[in-house]
C-alpha cells in the first residue's frame, strides 16, 4: 500500500477534511439563514451570558444580561429553559413626562425600592389575585424579549437556592416571595435579607420588600 504524499492515506485524510469543511460552511450558512429570517420578523434577542464558574456549561449563579438589566440562573433543564432570577428589586413608580402619564421606570435598581404584595381590598396572598402580579406582568414585557413565564420566585425555589449555596444571590435584597403564608390568612412568603432566613408578612404592608421577578427562557432565544 502506497502511504506517501500522494498515497491513498493522505487522499483520504484530504477528503475528510474537505467533507469537515463543508459540514462547517453549511453550519454557517444555515446560522445566518436563520439569524436573517430573526431579524426580519422582529425575534433577534438581545441576552448576553457570562459563565461565572467558566466550565463551559450554564449553572446556578451564571449571569444573563438584556440592555442594563442583569438575572442570576436559579435553575435549568441544561436542553431547553433557564429560569433567571433579577440581580436587584424593580423600581415600579410611576412618573409623568411630557405627553406620557403614568408610565413605569420599570428598571432593576441599587435603591431600595418597595411595594406592598396586595394593595387592593380585599385583601389577597394569592399571587394571581394581586396587585404585585400586574408589576410583575408591566416589568417583563418592558424587557422587550420573548419570555415564556414571568412571575415571584417561589418558596421551593429559595430553599431550593439556599441550599445549592449561593445564598449571597438569594439573600441580597428584601422581597417578596410568590408563595403564601398558608397558616395565616393574608400574609404572603417574604426574603429577610438582614437576618438571611425566609418569613411572611402582612400583603398590604409597604415599605419593607421589593419587587424581583423571576422570568424563565427559552435557551434557542439567546
Amino acid at each position: 500500500m502506497v502511504v506517501g504524499e500522494n498515497g491513498v492515506l493522505n487522499r483520504a485524510k484530504d477528503a475528510s477534511q474537505k467533507t469537515k469543511a463543508a459540514e462547517t460552511d453549511e453550519k454557517t450558512v444555515l446560522e445566518e439563514m436563520e439569524n436573517t429570517i430573526k431579524e426580519q420578523t422582529g425575534q433577534v434577542e438581545k441576552w448576553s451570558y457570562t459563565d461565572i464558574d467558566e466550565d463551559g456549561t450554564i449553572n446556578v449563579g451564571d449571569v444573563y444580561k438584556v440592555d442594563t438589566e442583569s438575572f442570576y440562573v436559579i435553575s435549568t433543564d441544561n436542553t431547553t429553559t433557564v429560569t433567571l432570577l433579577a440581580a436587584k428589586c424593580v423600581d415600579t413608580r410611576r412618573y409623568k413626562t411630557e405627553g406620557v402619564e403614568n408610565e413605569y421606570y420599570n428598571k432593576q435598581t441599587e435603591t431600595t425600592h418597595t411595594v406592598a404584595f396586595d394593595s387592593t381590598e380585599p385583601y389577597s396572598n394569592a399571587y394571581a389575585d394581586s396587585t404585585i402580579k400586574g408589576l410583575v406582568d408591566s416589568y417583563v414585557s418592558s424587557l422587550g424579549v420573548t419570555v415564556q413565564e414571568g412571575r415571584l420566585m417561589l418558596k421551593d425555589e429559595a430553599v431550593a437556592l439556599q441550599q445549592t449555596g449561593h445564598k449571597d444571590i438569594l439573600f441580597a435584597k428584601n422581597f417578596w416571595l410568590g408563595s403564601p403564608y398558608e397558616s395565616i390568612p393574608g400574609q404572603a412568603r417574604v426574603v429577610f435579607a438582614g437576618d438571611r432566613s425566609l418569613g411572611c408578612l402582612r400583603v398590604f404592608l409597604d415599605g419593607t420588600y421589593g419587587l424581583r421577578p423571576v422570568i424563565v427562557i427559552s435557551k434557542p432565544n439567546i
